[in-house]
């Protein structure tokens, strides 16, 4: 792909009009936009000229609205050779404009953003190019703007977002829909979400930090994991069929992901990071999902599946429990907190609850899964079921202010009849008992200062359950 073939670099600019937040009112965006303009045909030309081999560069962005100005603006997004994305406030038209050419145009995209704002968790590892308000810094613009245009130039194919990055890798993901009625045909599609996971490789150079990888690898696997969710929500709505069975050999092939058969379990390997995070938020959303529903049952047994893998010239397979999605990604939780010097209890945690404020399933509801898993491991672990526990990292958003409607909602007996199921408990004295139980062994456990782990007790209210009809 060469870009300007006519001879003419054709850049679009997409960004406020109106305004947006503080002094950046009409003015100040017409401003900012005419010595954006003034950068790329005058001061940058001639670098600009000779980097991309045209003749001259069209610069223009959507103007006021007159005709079918949205018509327009799609034009212009498919068609030019460079957006540049000024995404400073967040303003919801520029970030559906880029979502379109994202979309529609596998072209090159600038994205820019005020130097004290935020860079949105999705565009962090695409180099989004930071600017000052102030016109005396302008050539700190100009060198951010030069140093991406030189890499567009060295690979104007390379992907510059998560949606080129994830059609050129998965072209036939716009799929049929599944009928949940066919068991064959949904373990088909089980097993063939496994085999599109593990394309996901990384591939690490050296020349990018680990974590970076990582962080780029869940981000393009992130639609896999909302397609699964939905279908588990169609199964979940489905009056027919919910057999959390026909998960398990599932989720025994994801663990396969996590673990390679032939080789030991080394705690240093930061290459399967990424299949460690998602396959944590998969079992999360899915956890989360039915005790929404109130399948609890189904989760109780979820808690107790064991999982197989068998190896090469040996006669006895590794086995896991659910604990084998809780691993501890080092690259997330070392590597990435020290380069960054990130003052956070659990990266894996922050991430997780960044990804939830866009994603499928309230943050909330993860929180009561990682906890629920705890419990449920935390009671299998003392009786000498399973060697570890599940480690509840959203716990590190836990304080007295948390809300745990899920729990809270025991003083209605219909619901503590069906919440006492979850623990395996035949009334509310052998719940309480249970109750009594988890409280001692959270106690007895080594946990982190720093963390706030709920105790069953502190969640509910345990003298007033099952008191309202």
């Amino acid at each position: 792909m060469k870009l300007g073939i006519d001879g003419v670099l054709k850049v679009f600019v997409i960004m406020p009009l109106s305004k947006t937040k503080g002094n950046r009112n009409k003015e100040y965006w017409q401003h900012f936009y005419d010595r954006l303009e003034t950068m790329l045909k005058q001061k940058l030309a001639d670098r600009i000229l000779k980097l991309f081999e045209v003749t001259d560069i069209e610069v223009h962005r959507a103007e006021a609205p007159h005709g079918n100005i949205v018509d327009e603006i799609i034009k212009d997004l498919v068609k030019c050779d460079i957006v540049i994305s000024v995404i400073t406030d967040y303003k919801p038209n520029v970030l559906y404009e880029l979502g379109i050419r994202h979309c529609l145009a596998e072209k090159p995209t600038v994205m820019l953003i005020q130097e004290r704002q935020k860079i949105p968790f999705d565009f962090t590892i695409y180099g989004v190019v930071k600017y000052p308000d102030t016109t005396e810094r302008d050539h700190e613009i100009e060198e951010g703007l030069m140093e991406k245009l030189q890499e567009i130039a060295c690979d104007i194919s390379k992907p510059d977002n998560p949606v080129t990055e994830f059609k050129r890798k998965f072209p036939k993901i716009l799929r049929k829909p599944i009928d949940l009625e066919d068991p064959e045909e949904f373990k088909v599609y089980l097993k063939d979400f496994v085999k599109r996971m593990s394309e996901f490789s990384i591939e690490d150079s050296g020349e990018v930090p680990i974590d970076e990888h990582v962080l780029k690898s869940i981000q393009l696997m992130t639609p896999m994991r909302d397609e699964l969710i939905e279908v588990v929500k169609s199964c979940l709505k489905s009056q027919k069929r919910l057999n959390i069975e026909e998960f398990q050999p599932f989720f025994e092939e994801l663990v396969g992901l996590i673990y390679s058969p032939d080789q030991p379990e080394n705690w240093m390997d930061t290459s399967r990071d990424h299949f460690k995070f998602i396959m944590q938020e998969i079992v999360l959303y899915v956890v989360a999902l039915l005790l929404q529903a109130q399948r609890f049952e189904e989760v109780t047994r979820l808690s107790q599946w064991h999982f197989f893998q068998f190896r090469t010239g040996m006669n006895e397979p590794n086995e896991f429990d659910i604990c084998a999605f809780n691993r501890r990604p080092r690259s997330l939780e070392e590597i990435r907190k020290e380069r960054l010097n990130l003052d956070r209890l659990s990266v894996t945690a922050h991430i997780i609850k960044e990804r939830a404020d866009k994603g499928p399933v309230p943050f909330g509801q993860i929180r009561e899964a990682d906890i629920v898993l705890f419990y449920l491991t935390l009671l299998r672990k003392a009786e000498n079921l399973i060697r570890k526990r599940w480690f509840p990292n959203t716990c590190a958003y836990c304080d007295y202010h948390s809300k745990f409607e899920f729990f809270k909602r025991a003083i209605s007996r219909q619901h503590f009849d069906k919440l006492k199921v979850l623990f395996s408990a035949k009334d509310k004295s052998d719940f309480l008992n249970t109750a009594k139980k988890l409280d001692q062994l959270i106690g007895l456990e080594r946990l982190d200062w720093d963390y706030e782990f709920p105790r069953l007790g502190s969640l509910m209210n345990l003298q007033r359950i099952a008191d309202l009809p």
